[in-house]
């Protein structure tokens, strides 16, 4: 259904049922897994560093996912277009692609 509705023009989406995360990329979607040994952030768009171990605990993990990546001294990781990604707990569990649904007759 994603592909379907991804043919009509650009859907990302992201969708979670309180345990789960989904992220669509149907064109450009990035994302880092933050864990320990936590480090310094910079951003992108502004002069802002960010230091992760002040704030943060050794059991913590996270995962952001965004548009485009928001730091510029961290590796991001490039959903490829047409791909569905699975995470749990912080972390990508799985991804595959995401296949055209079949043709519907008129």
């Amino acid at each position: 259904l994603a592909a379907e509705i991804g043919a009509h023009g650009e859907f990302n989406f992201l969708l979670s049922n309180g345990d789960c995360l989904f992220a669509h990329a149907s064109t450009r979607l990035s994302y880092i897994v933050r864990q320990a040994p936590f480090s310094q952030a910079h951003l992108s768009d502004q002069d802002v560093t960010i230091d992760f171990d002040a704030v943060t605990t050794p059991n913590d993990r996270v995962a952001v996912i965004a548009t485009q990546p928001l730091t510029d001294n961290e590796h991001w990781t490039t959903m490829a277009p047409g791909t569905l990604w699975w995470f749990e707990d912080g972390e990508a569990v799985r991804h595959s692609a995401t296949l055209p649904g079949p043709e519907k007759k008129r």
